[in-house]
This record gives C-alpha cells, structure tokens and sequence, in this order.
C-alpha cells in the first residue's frame, strides 16, 4: 500500500510540475495581452498586432495540447518567451522610456540626469 502511494505520489507531483507550467505559459500570453492593452497607442499597430498574434498563436496551442508533457510545455515557454522578449525590445528600443525597467532609472539614464545624493557629500 504504501509503494503503491508511492508511485501515485510521484506521478502526482510530475502531473503538478506539467500544469504550473502550462499555467505559466497562459499567464505569459495574459500578462501580455494586459500590457499591451495598457500601453495603448504608445505601441504601433504593427507591434500591437504582432504581439496579439504571439498570444492567440500560443493560446491555441495550449487548448490543442492539454495533455502535453511538461517538456513540451517547457520548450514551449522557452519560445513564447524568446517571442516576446522580441516584441518587448522592438517596443522599447530607443524610447529614452524606463518604462520597461519598472520606474528604476538605468546607468545611462543616471549619468545625464546630474549630481546623485552621493556626489553632493
């Protein structure tokens, strides 16, 4: 009994590793399609339809394989985010934005910005 629960365990826990990594990939293509959506006409409509065809592309992929394994799911998720890495660089090359870093300002964007507090002391 107990090898028995054993072996469901371990198929339990290889099933758990598959979802969160399908589930990972859906919540790359939502987060996306939120982000876009955000930026509004901030981001060309060329950028904008490429990036709506990367997420339908990779949605129905996920809905014509659910029963995937979890390396299909991972090598999956390795070319959405290779995809959308793309279209993120595409948006934000030479936008002079910190948009994409979170607000944080980068090293370029510091050096003509002036004095730092720890200049001054």
């Amino acid at each position: 009994m107990i090898r028995e629960a054993e072996k469901y365990k371990a198929e339990d826990d290889e099933n758990k590793a598959r979802i969160e990594t399908k589930n990972q990939i859906e919540n790359m293509c939502y987060s996306m399609k939120n982000r876009i959506k955000e930026m509004g006409d901030k981001i060309s409509s060329e950028d904008k339809k490429k990036a709506e065809e990367i997420i339908e592309k990779n949605l129905r992929w996920i809905d014509n394989n659910q029963n995937g394994s979890k390396e299909e799911y991972e090598k999956k998720k390795e070319e959405m985010e290779k995809e959308i890495g793309r279209i993120y660089s595409k948006i934000y090359q030479g936008r002079g934005s910190n948009e994409f870093t979170g607000g944080r300002n980068t090293e370029k964007e510091n050096n003509n910005k002036g004095p730092t507090i720890e200049e001054v002391d």
